[in-house]
């Protein structure tokens, strides 16, 4: 079972490509895992030294590692990064070729699956993608 706090979907839908000019945005999710669930606490915004266009988004680690680490430290390190998030200017998002390779690299990295969010203007697209593939979860509400 996947939550996610109020506050993440509403950072999200904040940044939602409603109009022609709006770049993508993204950002990193912060959660507790707490066996087989994941409880997702947060989500950083885009920061200045993110690379941001219309149809692209490239997250650098400045000023989200920070607040990462703001969290992680004040949680006694219950709180970590649990996956990436970000925007695609289309009603129902789904991932791009790049979004899988991407996601699939931070993996294997990683050695675990991530928690990925796409928002789009209309609906979310939600998944665990690890190296091999990316296992869409059913938006239950």
């Amino acid at each position: 079972m996947v939550i996610i706090a109020p506050e993440v979907l509403e950072l999200i839908h904040h940044y939602r490509q409603v109009s022609t000019d709006d770049c993508e945005s993204g950002g990193i999710l912060i959660g507790i895992a707490r066996g087989i669930h994941l409880e997702v606490t947060a989500a950083t915004p885009p920061q200045i030294s993110d690379q941001r266009s219309r149809m692209r988004f490239r997250r650098f680690e400045a000023g989200h590692k920070e607040i990462l680490l703001k969290r992680w430290r004040a949680s006694e390190g219950l709180e970590n990064y649990v996956g990436e998030w970000h925007t695609h200017p289309e009603q129902d998002a789904n991932p791009s070729p790049l979004d899988l390779r991407e996601w699939s690299r931070a993996s294997k990295r990683l050695k675990e699956p991530l928690l990925v969010i796409i928002g789009g203007t209309v609906s979310n697209f939600y998944a665990f993608a690890d190296n091999q593939k990316c296992q869409r979860l059913q938006d239950i509400v």
